[in-house]
């Protein structure tokens, strides 16, 4: 976790003497901790060691000393470390436990379902198409790229009326991509940052929270005539500072238990999947309508930031309010059945059609846009609910040394 003033802290501390080092193994603990599993003080310690001596500048005689981990773990605002890891699966009792907790929350600190929100990110495989893709031989590249991992990071936000959507937060690699030059920066489609592995870091969520966040909330209950009060839920990632950093004014943050968040969050009750699944719609969509002209892997060779931006803000727009409002269902299962005055409009907040739902795309929808594609005969359902679930759990899949390094 992150402590209370470790942006402050990580200004004060030593500078790393092998910033790499640093890095590095800070993507890799960051991994662990999304894939649940234990990092204590020795498995750090133990992991250092090993990464240095991988690096062309490594320290020589480097012991990663207690002192050391005191000062990456300042540096990075850690605050504990795990013995056990999170559950994965979650904890039903614990859910339950957190649920009434929750409730009585809301009804004390007299909050409506516009002013609590949820944010969470989820990595997208950008470039990626199932297995069987690709099986033309006219494709000789096409082994290499249809398991592409081309990664970017997304995060989510929107409270629970569901009639307030915050922009996607896009993170890269680049800090000023090529791709984005004539991009209009004053309205762009995302909120775009970059970090060195496309990871979400602490200081871009504390960046987020107070420069597009908090503005953002407070201009939306201004215009509903709501007070100035909202609270934010996010999991324990360590990514994500301490509440006690996360706070301006009346708007505050309330952090999920580790072993629940699986079973309570609203967004990943099928929202980032609906995101995903749309913006996968896109992708083939694209391919269809130019394979005439283009190959299958010279038109996903043009697939960049710039393409994923708009597309990606295509498909976050494409989610509808109802599904919003359903992904809180099993943590506030009365939002659903607030009174008219709270869950109808205020303002210039609309509704769409509720007849209507574009963020439903199914399996077979997809496998039928597969079979207009050259080379993808042999895809079946179970390939797509495969490709689908591809980049579910992205932060739990383990980085190899390499991939941590570079």
């Amino acid at each position: 976790m992150i402590t209370k003033d470790s942006l402050g802290n990580r200004c004060k501390a030593k500078k790393a003497k092998n910033e790499t080092l640093n890095d590095a193994l800070y993507v890799w603990f960051c991994a662990e901790r999304e894939r649940g599993l234990p990092v204590s003080g020795p498995i750090i310690q133990e992991k250092a060691i090993k990464l240095n001596k991988q690096l062309p500048d490594c320290v020589p005689n480097f012991t990663a000393s207690q002192g050391w981990l005191d000062r990456w773990k300042k540096w990075h605002g850690i605050r504990q470390l795990s013995i056990t890891g999170e559950s994965l699966s979650g904890d039903n009792s614990t859910a339950d436990d957190y649920k009434n907790k929750f409730l009585d929350f809301v009804k004390e600190e007299n909050l409506t379902a516009d002013q609590i929100y949820n944010a969470d990110e989820t990595g997208l495989f950008y470039r990626m198409l199932q297995n069987k893709t690709l099986a033309s031989k006219t494709e000789k590249y096409a082994k290499g790229y249809k398991k592409s991992k081309d990664r970017l990071t997304i995060m989510a936000c929107s409270n629970a009326s569901g009639k307030h959507k915050f922009p996607l937060l896009l993170i890269g690699k680049a800090k000023n991509p090529q791709a984005l030059k004539n991009v209009n920066r004053d309205s762009p489609p995302v909120n775009y940052k970059s970090q060195r592995s496309a990871w979400m870091n602490s200081k871009t969520f504390k960046n987020w929270f107070f420069y597009c966040f908090v503005p953002g909330v407070t201009k939306y209950l201004k215009d509903c005539g709501l007070p100035i009060k909202a609270v934010l839920l996010i999991d324990n990632a360590p990514s994500h500072p301490s509440a006690d950093v996360l706070v301006s004014g009346d708007i505050t943050v309330k952090f999920l238990p580790p072993n629940v968040t699986a079973l309570l969050q609203p967004m990943e009750q099928g929202v980032l999947e609906k995101i995903k699944k749309v913006y996968r719609r896109q992708m083939l969509s694209t391919i269809i309508d130019n394979e005439g002209e283009h190959g299958v892997v010279e038109i996903l060779k043009t697939f960049n930031v710039k393409t994923v931006m708009y597309m990606i803000a295509e498909s976050w727009e494409q989610v509808t309010r109802i599904s919003l409002i359903k992904s809180w269902k099993k943590l506030w299962k009365g939002v659903c059945d607030l009174p008219e005055n709270i869950i109808q409009p205020v303002g210039n907040c609309n509704m769409e059609n509720n007849h209507y739902s574009p963020d439903n795309v199914q399996p077979q929808e997809l496998l039928d846009m597969f079979q207009n594609i050259d080379g993808c005969s042999e895809v079946e359902e179970n390939d797509i609910t495969l490709w689908l679930g591809a980049d579910n759990n992205v932060g739990y899949e383990p980085l190899t040394d390499e991939e941590v390094i570079t």
